[in-house]
C-alpha cells in the first residue's frame, strides 16, 4: 500500500513537470489577455490628458444615489441616407461633498459621468468619489475612468477645506467607534469573570461575531435600499440566535453547524445586494444572479472570519471553566 502511494506521487510529480511549460505559456497567455484592455486604457489615458486646470470645480465626497439616463445624440446619416440616432450613456449621481479643492459645489453636487466606453468605472453609492467636474450645458460633468488617477492627484493639491458635514461625520465616527470598544471590551470581560453554569455563549456577542464580517456589505445594501438594510440586520439576528445555541455542542458538531449557518446567513446578506427594492416594499426585481467569483470569495472570507470570532469567544469561555 505505501510503495503504491509512493509510485502516485512520483508519477504525477512527472506529469506536472512534464507538462509545465505547457502550464506556464497558459498562464502567461491569460496575463496578456486580461491586461490588453488595462494597456489600451492606459495608452488612451496618455493621449487624452490635458492638465487639471480646465476643471472648474474639484471636490471629493461620498456617492449617494445613481441613476442611469440614456440620451439621443446628434443625428448621423449612413450609407443608405437614413437618419440613425445614437444613445449616450450618462450616470447621473447626487454626492455629498465632503472635501473642496476648487469652486464652490452645494452641500450635495449633482454630478453628471459619461459612459459608453471600456475604461468606464461604475459609479456605486456608498463609495467615494473625487470629481474632476467642469461645467457644460448647466450640466456639472465629471469623468470616472482609470485615467483620473494622476490628473486627480494634480487637481487635489493642496489641504483643501473640510466642509462642515465631514467633520461631523468623523466626529461621529470616532464617537462610535470609541463606544463599540469600550462596550465590546466589557462584554468580554463579563465573560471572562462569568460564573453561570450555562455553556452557551451570550447572544449580543454572537451578534458581534455574524454582524462585524458582513458591516461592510450592510454599508452598501444600506445605500441601495433601507427596507434590505433592515431586512440583512433582521437576518443577521435570527443566525446569531441559531448560533448560541449551537455553541452548547461539542467541538466538531459546534463548528460544522457554525459553518453552515455562516454560509448562508452570509450569502443572503449578499444576495440582497442583487435586488432593487422600492420604499413600499413592493416590486423586488432581480439585477445580477449570485454566481460571481467575487461574492462567493466575500462569503467565504466573511464566513472564515466569523468563525474565528466565535471559537476565540468560546476559548474565553472554556479558559474560564478550567
Amino acid at each position: 500500500m505505501r510503495q503504491a502511494l509512493v509510485d502516485l506521487i512520483v508519477h504525477c510529480f512527472r506529469l506536472f513537470r512534464g507538462r509545465s511549460q505547457s502550464l506556464a505559456f497558459i498562464i502567461l497567455a491569460a496575463s496578456f489577455v486580461a491586461g490588453t484592455p488595462a494597456s489600451a486604457c492606459m495608452l488612451s489615458c496618455a493621449s487624452s490628458e490635458e492638465g487639471a486646470a480646465r476643471y472648474d470645480r474639484v471636490f471629493s465626497g461620498l456617492i449617494i444615489s445613481t441613476e442611469n439616463i440614456p440620451e439621443p445624440t446628434v443625428d448621423t446619416a449612413n450609407p443608405g441616407d437614413t437618419a440613425v440616432r445614437d444613445l449616450q450613456l450618462w450616470t447621473k449621481s447626487r454626492i455629498l461633498v465632503l472635501h473642496i479643492w476648487r469652486g464652490v459645489p452645494p452641500a450635495i453636487a449633482e454630478v453628471w459621468t459619461p459612459g459608453g466606453t471600456s475604461c468606464d468605472l461604475p459609479m456605486i453609492a456608498g463609495f467615494p468619489f473625487i470629481a474632476l467636474a467642469h461645467l457644460e450645458k448647466g450640466r456639472s460633468i465629471a469623468r470616472h475612468t482609470e485615467c483620473e488617477g494622476g490628473l486627480s492627484t494634480q487637481a487635489a493639491k493642496g489641504p483643501g477645506t473640510y466642509t462642515n458635514v465631514a467633520v461631523a461625520i468623523i466626529a461621529a465616527l470616532f464617537c462610535v467607534v470609541a463606544l463599540a470598544v469600550i462596550w465590546l471590551s466589557l462584554a468580554i470581560l463579563r465573560l471572562k469573570r462569568s460564573d453561570r453554569p450555562s455553556s452557551r455563549l451570550p447572544s449580543a456577542l454572537c451578534f458581534v461575531a455574524a454582524a462585524l464580517p458582513v458591516a461592510p456589505a450592510i454599508y452598501l445594501i444600506a445605500f441601495q435600499s433601507v427596507v434590505a438594510a433592515m431586512v440583512g440586520l433582521i437576518i443577521l439576528l435570527c443566525c446569531s440566535k441559531v448560533l448560541v445555541h449551537l455553541s452548547a455542542f461539542e467541538f466538531w458538531r459546534r463548528n460544522a453547524g457554525w459553518l453552515l449557518v455562516d454560509v448562508v446567513g452570509v450569502a443572503s446578506i449578499i444576495s440582497l445586494m442583487d435586488m432593487e427594492l422600492d420604499s413600499g416594499f413592493g416590486d423586488a426585481r432581480s439585477i445580477d444572479a449570485l454566481t460571481s467569483l467575487a461574492d462567493w470569495m466575500f462569503v467565504a472570507v466573511a464566513s472564515v472570519l466569523s468563525m474565528s470570532l466565535l471559537n476565540a469567544l468560546k476559548a474565553i469561555q472554556i479558559r474560564k471553566r478550567a
